[in-house]
């Protein structure tokens, strides 16, 4: 028989117990209860409402919440082409590339000209290996007069991993006018002079950008890619600990010492894409484009690839050498022998202005002439297209040695409340005639 304390113990055990009962299924409720009102505050929000929270917790990186937004707008707007592009800037995000790749196509069906759903789809096609598609929606967007920075970026690389880097440049320098310090056109413009074996001029690029601590690490990687397309893998190795870490740089070890044995598209595809064949040879890919299954990812970080002259995109006339054409003495069979160039120092021009006419582009050098800085330059002139498609002639003078050089003589005009933006050189510019007393007409 059970004495009276401990069946008073049993009681209050079985009381405590129906107490914890009660109190999870009403925890549990309540949890119910908050969740269909989330649910409800949804169903009660309209569209635009949905897209803006999608917008705010895209910014914060929350992509799982911002796509839970973005779908219930999408059912309350199912034609608006910024709910899709914002579905599929997601879905790339996270490595969904084929639901990224409906998302965006849906979202061009509906607005063929949408500049953000063009372009998200043309860096996907680039990474794909479809350049000439991705070539082909860019331009289209110029021919319409939306060119921009970012779209100049991108149709440099396409460019670029066609081995086609006369024309990049010139694409690079259209994005530069538009965004003259833009860090991800002058880190792809500067693997672009490493792919032809400008390798000094491509470190001064890099070394002269300024170098904000969110940048830092990029200009680092892109040093080291440098240095193992010079054949330094080492070195690269060295330069990639500073980017990333110990551990990281070690295992993009066998991509370095890989990288020096490759030329031409190949090559650009391991520096943009960081996509390397799985054949050891450095020879060119037989198809126009990349085939995946006949490439493999390295772990390495690939660079982002995030008023207008009219740009010719003609390839250049001659392939453009990788490394000049008299090879060093052979090393023992133990080091690989570096990459070696005869490369002179690049020049690039100044661009001081754009104007609506010939006598405005007189004036603003009879202005600027007269700044020490600019003492002993000589004028010239060129004429292009802006995004309304009127003609436009540009202010320009030089040419300069070496970037560097010419962000120092930027940076003093700057000062002097006038305009100036480093460019690639650029051929055949007309010599600028100044009239004496320039007056422009009211």
């Amino acid at each position: 028989m059970m004495n009276r304390g401990l069946l008073k113990l049993a009681l209050w055990l079985m009381l405590l117990l129906s107490a914890l009962m009660a109190g999870g299924c009403a925890s549990q409720s309540a949890r119910m209860d908050r969740d269909e009102g989330v649910r409800a505050g949804i169903d009660d929000m309209n569209a635009p409402r949905l897209k803006r929270l999608g917008d705010r917790f895209q910014k914060a990186g929350d992509l799982q919440s911002a796509l839970q937004f973005y779908r219930q707008a999408q059912l309350k707007a199912p034609n608006d082409p910024d709910i899709d592009t914002a579905l599929g800037e997601i879905f790339l995000a996270i490595g969904e590339r084929e639901r990224a790749r409906t998302a965006l196509e849906q979202a061009l069906l509906k607005k063929p000209d949408h500049e953000a759903a063009t372009l998200a789809l043309a860096g996907l096609l680039i990474g794909d290996g479809q350049f000439d598609r991705s070539e082909k929606l860019i331009l289209k967007l110029h021919d319409a007069g939306r060119d921009s920075a970012r779209s100049y970026n991108l149709l440099a690389v396409s460019l670029d991993l066609k081995a086609q880097h006369d024309a990049a440049r010139l694409a690079y320098a259209e994005g530069l006018l538009r965004a003259p310090d833009d860090a991800d056109i002058l880190s792809n413009l500067a693997l672009s002079m490493a792919l032809s074996g400008e390798y000094a001029a491509a470190r001064d690029l890099l070394q002269a950008t300024d170098r904000p601590e969110a940048n830092s690490r990029v200009v680092d990687e892109n040093l080291a890619l440098i240095a193992a397309m010079e054949g330094r893998p080492d070195e690269a190795q060295r330069l990639a600990v500073k980017a990333l870490n110990a551990e990281q740089a070690r295992r993009n070890a066998p991509f370095y010492a890989r990288l020096g044995d490759l030329s031409g598209r190949a090559l650009a595809s391991a520096v943009f894409l960081g996509q390397l064949p799985y054949d050891d040879g450095a020879k060119e890919a037989a198809s126009p484009e990349i085939d995946r299954s006949e490439t493999d990812r390295s772990e390495i970080d690939s660079p982002e690839i995030n008023g207008s002259a009219e740009v010719k995109l003609d390839p250049p006339k001659k392939p453009v050498p990788i490394a000049p054409e008299k090879k060093p003495e052979p090393a023992p069979a133990s080091v690989k022998p570096a990459k070696t160039t005869s490369e002179a120092v690049p020049e690039y021009h100044l661009q001081l202005g754009t104007f609506s006419s010939l006598e405005r582009v007189e004036k603003a050098w009879s202005l600027v002439n007269a700044l020490p800085t600019l003492a002993g330059f000589k004028p010239y002139y060129a004429e292009g297209r802006f995004k309304d498609l009127k003609t436009v002639w540009r202010l320009l003078t030089g040419p300069v040695k070496g970037y560097s050089a010419g962000k120092a003589i930027c940076a003093e005009l700057h000062e002097q409340s006038a305009e100036c933006t480093v460019m690639p050189f650029v051929e055949n510019l007309k010599p600028l005639e100044v009239t004496e007393n320039i007056g422009l007409q009211p």
